[in-house]
């Protein structure tokens, strides 16, 4: 049987016991998981009642495509008031984190989620930490690239 579009034989290989069958491409190949937080974005000052941006990239740097999980953590006196996130991925206010979960659908390989959170500065800060991680899945090849931290502070 040949292929319409590109002439290929598409006939059937039948190998049988001992024999070997080559050079034939089935296009395995070996998955490699990594999912990464690749960029955090905080104001660096801001001041006590500001409402600021926080701006997280959470990327399947995987060859396979995966659910996207990640945690955002504000420290006492930022406190999270909402979160939206690029290709449909949900995201849930509570309390001091905001998360972002992909439980319903799986994100392309190659595909990086951005989110936005806004935030109410309530209180001064001083080198306060704002931390974004995704969860080391079993087989990451990279868990270095799975958090990321960012300090800020009040002025004024």
């Amino acid at each position: 049987m040949l292929d319409p579009v590109s002439s290929a034989d598409l006939s059937p290989v039948q190998v049988k016991a001992g024999q070997l069958a080559g050079p034939l491409d089935a296009g395995f190949v070996a998955a490699k998981v990594d999912t990464a937080i690749t960029g955090l974005t905080v104001p660096g000052q801001a001041k006590v009642g500001d409402q600021v941006s926080v701006a997280v990239d959470v990327a399947n740097l995987s060859n396979v495509t995966e659910l996207l999980n990640a945690t955002v953590n504000f420290p006492a006196g930022l406190t999270p008031v909402s979160a939206t996130a690029t290709d449909d991925v949900s995201t849930f206010v509570g309390g001091q984190t905001v998360y972002l979960g992909s439980e319903l659908s799986n994100v392309a390989a190659g595909s990086t989620v951005h989110l936005v959170a806004q935030a109410t500065v309530t209180a001064p800060l001083s080198n306060a930490p704002v931390s974004a991680t995704t969860p080391v899945f079993s087989g990451d090849v990279d868990p270095a690239n799975n958090s990321a931290t960012q300090l800020v502070n009040t002025v004024g």
